[in-house]
């Protein structure tokens, strides 16, 4: 998510949606019965953590989390397409900064736990 930062302040905004994408797609999700879910691993890591008697309400954290991930890489592919790097309508900066920083913000809870 460096990258993505970097190209936001720079203004590359194709380029940071690019790598938020990729951070997604390759890091944080699998597939799973055509569907993108949060990798099993990260799942098991952030319930590893936490309490056994509140597992059962993590487990629903972690739905929503991975939701609301898939919102976020919904609407980034508003503006590019799913399976390339090329553009399909230009994002405005607010658009952008709201799927990073949504992103961002999930990635840094689910790193919260160690």
């Amino acid at each position: 998510m460096i990258s993505a930062k970097n190209n936001l302040i720079q203004n590359n905004y194709q380029g940071a949606l690019l790598d938020i994408r990729n951070a997604i797609s390759n890091h944080l999700f699998e597939r799973k019965d055509d569907q993108n879910v949060l990798k099993e691993e990260i799942k098991n890591y952030v319930l590893q953590k936490v309490p056994t008697d509140v597992k059962e309400v993590y487990k629903d954290i972690l739905n929503n989390i991975t939701s609301l991930l898939n919102s976020s890489l919904h609407n980034l592919h508003k503006f590019v397409h799913k399976d390339s790097d090329k553009l399909k309508l230009s994002p405005m900066p607010q658009d952008i900064e709201t799927i990073y920083f949504t992103t961002i913000h999930l990635i840094k809870y689910l790193t919260s736990y160690g």
